[in-house]
C-alpha cells in the first residue's frame, strides 16, 4: 500500500508507527517485472494495432447501420397521407 492510499484514507501515519525512512527506501527498488512495459515492443505499433482494431469494429458498425431498415416519423406521416 501507499503512503498516498494511506493519507487518502485519513490514516495518521505516526499513529500507525510507519517509518517514512525506512518506506521510502523500500520504494527505490525496481517493481516487479510484470508490472514493466514491454521494451521491446515500439509504443506507436502498439498504437497502430489498437487503430487498426478501431477502424475495423467502427466499419462493421457502420455496415450493420447502413444494412438496416430504418422509418422516421416523416416517412411513417408520408405513408398514410399517401393512404388516404
Amino acid at each position: 500500500m501507499s503512503i498516498e492510499a494511506l493519507a487518502m484514507a485519513g490514516v495518521d501515519y505516526m499513529k500507525c508507527d510507519i517509518d517514512v525512512e525506512k518506506w521510502e527506501r523500500c520504494g527505490e527498488k525496481q517493481p516487479p517485472s510484470h508490472l514493466l512495459a514491454e521494451r521491446n515492443v515500439p509504443s506507436n505499433e502498439i498504437f497502430m494495432e489498437k487503430d487498426k482494431l478501431i477502424r475495423a469494429r467502427i466499419q462493421e458498425w457502420a455496415k450493420a447501420v447502413a444494412s438496416m431498415k430504418t422509418t422516421t416519423h416523416f416517412d411513417q406521416m408520408r405513408e398514410i397521407h399517401l393512404a388516404c
